[in-house]
């Protein structure tokens, strides 16, 4: 087992392109950490970098105290399992899983008795003498995994590998990794654009976007303090609720404009201070959408909208509000990109801001009435609107 650094890692194609930026942060030893973000955000290359597969622009790459810029994928003891699982359809099981001991002329029984420990522990003794066409995709993925396990390596790099199976796959399998990532206490970086994987898996979740760190946190602070609009927007399912608000301080008060509506701000709020100081400007308002209710509770804030759609999910019930407020655009946010303020003001004249509300399936809900919607004031996220930081206390 070993830590990994990397500092000011970074990776610039021929065609000029940026697709890692002086990425920086620490992994401890025995660490699940996630890499997530958007397709081409760069996670996948920062791994393919750690893994000797792809060439360093800059910056450093250290497992435990070496610097393995230079030193060959397979002089970096690390062992890496993939979206495409990567198995040889002409051998069993066994071959398969045994295939990187027997290529380092390790004694035959030794291959044996590291095989056959491997396929005790993701439950693939049965299916040993079966070719991967034999196999379901979850079985699949256990040799995969078995395959990385033999090889007792110090790291363990994961690209994305459960994204070709389905969905209750997906959820057995993730609790599996991490289960047996947790029994095993091997260092490991794993690559994911799903949210729930990230939050669900990592001791820590890296937010990656257009090749640069947004965050590194537990998957409980990046829910509850995100560090900017991108990760509030990203992380979360449903995302957080964000949309422009117009600041007014006057006699103590605070008023939020959010469209054409106006909420008060309580004064014992954490962030009152701060907001009121940016009296006649804008900020960014979040709000998460199970902290939505449909009766008013004190200490909550209260906006009109409209209900354009329900989805039953089980007990629970995701509704789609429109409000007359100016949306966030996420992606345009600080990009420097011409009339990027022109199209999100044109979209809220059209359109207004969608909301989410995760709601109890039990709770009266008709799609085109006019509700209601409280949050408590407590609930309430406050984002610089130039920079798209969030605004501290």
């Amino acid at each position: 087992m070993a830590s990994v650094t990397l500092q000011d890692l970074t990776k610039v194609f021929p065609n000029g392109s940026t697709a890692v930026d002086r990425f920086s942060i620490e992994v401890a030893d025995g660490e699940f950490l996630v890499l997530v973000g958007p397709s081409g955000c760069g996670k996948t290359t920062a791994l393919r970098m750690v893994a000797g597969l792809e060439e360093i622009t800059s910056g450093t790459v250290k497992i435990g105290d070496d610097v393995v810029n230079s030193v060959p994928p397979r002089g970096r003891d690390i062992a890496m399992v993939f979206q495409s699982y990567a198995l040889y359809p002409h051998m069993t099981v066994r071959q398969n899983i045994g295939y990187a001991l027997k290529v380092r002329r390790l004694p035959k029984a030794d291959i044996a008795k590291r095989v056959e420990a491997a396929a005790e522990l993701l439950d693939l003794t049965p299916y040993l003498e079966r070719k991967p066409a034999q196999l379901s995709g979850g079985q699949r993925q256990r040799v995969a995994m078995g395959r990385a396990i033999v090889r007792e390596p110090k790291l363990f790099l994961m690209d994305e590998p459960l994204s070709n199976l389905d969905a209750k796959l997906r959820v057995q399998m993730r609790a599996e990794i991490a289960e047996l990532q947790d029994r095993l206490g091997v260092t490991t970086i794993y690559v994911t654009h799903d949210q729930v994987e990230a939050m669900t898996m990592g001791d820590r979740v890296a937010v990656m976007r257009l090749g640069k760190l947004q965050q590194v946190a537990t998957p409980r602070e990046l829910y509850d303090n995100p560090a900017n609009v991108f990760v509030a927007g990203f992380m979360g399912t449903p995302p957080m609720n964000l949309m422009h608000a117009g600041v007014r301080t006057e006699a103590g008060l605070i008023t939020l404009r959010v469209g054409s509506q106006e909420i008060s701000l309580p004064a014992e709020h954490p962030l009152a201070a701060k907001v009121a100081s940016r009296n006649g400007a804008e900020v960014i308002l979040g709000f998460r959408p199970e902290r939505i209710t449909m009766s008013d509770v004190d200490g909550s804030v209260s906006l009109g909208a409209d209900i354009r759609l329900v989805e039953v999910l089980g007990g629970n019930a995701l509704v789609h509000f429109r409000l007359d407020a100016r949306p966030v655009a996420v992606e345009r946010l600080s990009s420097g990109l011409p009339g990027a303020d022109d199209e999100v003001g044109s979209l809220a004249a059209r359109e207004g801001c969608e909301i989410l509300a995760s709601l109890p399936v039990d709770v009266e809900v008709r799609v085109g009435v006019r509700a209601t919607l409280h949050i408590p004031a407590s609930n309430l996220y406050f984002f610089d609107a130039d920079s798209g930081d969030a605004i501290h206390a």
